[in-house]
């Protein structure tokens, strides 16, 4: 069940018990909670050590982009988003200005693996290690956001082990989709990659939803 209050508190908790930490959940918590379908990004960890808010650096795009290097993540984070807001239309101009759909990451919820700041490139002993260390965490954090979709971009190794637990094999590269009761749960590849494009990585991710009968009729909607 959603309760974002709740997820405040948790926040308020973390902050309080480690300083040095980078909060993260709903960019903006009262679009979150009005959105027809809750999306919830599963990163691995921000970029930069903390104390710092990641919900304030992608709320506002001018916080956004003074990081020179925004779209290497936020940029495919941000067309996305755009899409899934939008009820899943075809790629098209929409696409075309990464900075267009900033707008979109409001409505949506990220969190971080680990909720310490990383470096540009990933340890990933370090980030193992995160991953167990807020584990309960991380797993409060999804009950509490109740999402209609987790696009989680981390191994599932990483992932809690109950929630792991619940899932099927997704150790397989590539995208994958399992709906598990209400939600469905989306493995694909972390937004910084260079493997595929960004048109392409959104075909994914809106052909496994069109397989789950999230989104009726996407297949017809050219724009949002």
């Amino acid at each position: 069940m959603l309760d974002l209050k709740s997820h405040d508190n948790l926040l308020n908790e973390l902050r309080e018990r480690d300083p040095e930490s980078v909060l993260d959940g709903p960019v903006v918590t009262e679009l979150y909670a009005l959105a027809p379908t809750r999306i919830l990004w599963i990163l691995r960890e921000p970029n930069g050590v903390g104390p710092w808010d990641l919900r304030e650096s992608l709320a506002d795009f001018r916080k956004l982009s003074s990081y020179s290097k925004w779209q290497a993540t936020s940029g495919l984070l941000a067309r996305v988003s755009h899409g899934l807001v939008s009820g899943l239309p075809r790629w098209g101009a929409w696409a075309d200005e990464a900075q267009n759909c900033v707008p979109a990451l409001r409505s949506v919820a990220v969190i971080n693996i680990n909720k310490h700041g990383g470096k540009e490139r990933v340890e990933w002993n370090k980030l193992f290690e995160a991953s167990r260390k807020f584990e309960d965490l991380l797993e409060r954090q999804i009950e509490m956001l109740d999402p209609h979709v987790v696009i989680f971009t981390c191994g599932p190794n990483l992932l809690p082990t109950a929630v792991r637990n619940r899932l099927c094999d997704f150790s397989d590269s590539g995208c994958a989709v399992q709906r598990e009761g209400t939600t469905v749960w989306i493995r694909a590849y972390h937004p910084n990659q260079r493997t595929i494009s960004h048109e392409e990585y959104y075909e994914q991710v809106r052909k496994a939803l069109m397989s789950c009968d999230l989104f009726p009729g996407c297949e017809e909607r050219d724009a949002p």
